[in-house]
């Protein structure tokens, strides 16, 4: 018996569902060739040397470009933060010049002849009915005070050290006290060189600014503080312990004086004598 023959599968570019056309070209058996237009069944053109060559060029093209974007940027947030680093030391310099002293410069002279004079003990105090020697004193701040064109006020004259125990315990009452009299006119007067570090560790380190700041700032002091850099005033006042306080009536004439703590019922009291 003759073996039947089965018809060869014709291949169909590796696909199947496809059949061959006349003329040896392929039809798709869904109406359209695959990779090709519909309407006119052309094959895909192939893909040529010349194609990939400017496929990688407009790559790197487009590479470079980024990479010249990425410079950029980086060259503006340089010179973005090079401005602002010139400005914060124009201001810092303009606000150092601006400052009569510097924070870490010393607001006191201390080689001055006072200082040996400042550790007699004896040194008189002026006494009560003298008139108060005048002097004119500045703040840290640049704004300076007369005692004699106070005259026609109540004057209370502290002077202290910002290191003494006795001088911060009587900050808030004297504040207190300020407030109770608010036509009385309170001077601290700076008498000691001396940091606030000196009573706990000895520090002979001479008063800086961040050293006024800081007995204002703790011990809330809201009359001025004046600097009285070579001591003459201080030893004026024989003012050698601290706190040494003075009232003056309104001729500026004493009428009190103390020195160390006292309380806020005696200086009321002294204020009300005086005039205030």
């Amino acid at each position: 018996m003759a073996q039947q023959q089965k018809p060869r599968q014709q291949r169909a570019g590796g696909r199947t569902g496809q059949a061959q056309a006349p003329g040896g070209r392929q039809a798709n058996t869904n109406g359209t060739r695959v990779g090709a237009a519909a309407t006119t069944g052309a094959p895909a053109a192939p893909t040529t040397g010349a194609t990939r060559t400017n496929t990688r060029s407009t790559a790197a093209a487009t590479r470079s470009a980024q990479l010249q974007k990425a410079r950029q940027r980086r060259t503006t947030l340089l010179l973005g933060g090079g401005t602002t680093a010139l400005l914060a030391v124009i201001l810092l310099g303009a606000l150092l010049l601006a400052h009569p002293w510097s924070s870490s410069s010393s607001l006191v002279d201390s080689n001055a002849s006072a200082l040996n004079d400042l550790s007699n003990p004896k040194l008189p105090l002026i006494a009560t009915g003298s008139t108060a020697p005048d002097f004119s004193l500045k703040t840290t701040d640049g704004k300076s005070y007369t005692l004699s064109s106070l005259r026609g006020k109540v004057v209370m004259l502290e002077f202290f050290a910002v290191w003494c125990p006795h001088c911060q315990a009587m900050a808030p009452i004297i504040d207190g006290v300020n407030k109770q009299f608010p036509n009385a006119q309170t001077l601290s007067i700076l008498a000691s060189p001396y940091d606030r570090y000196h009573d706990l560790t000895g520090s002979t380190g001479t008063v800086q600014q961040s050293d006024i700041d800081y007995f204002e700032n703790t011990f809330h002091v809201n009359n001025p503080i004046l600097i009285d850099p070579e001591f003459t005033t201080v030893l004026k006042y024989g003012a050698n312990s601290y706190p040494t306080i003075y009232i003056l009536n309104k001729q500026g004439v004493v009428t009190y004086s103390s020195v160390s703590e006292v309380s806020a019922a005696t200086l009321a009291a002294a204020l009300k004598k005086a005039g205030a």
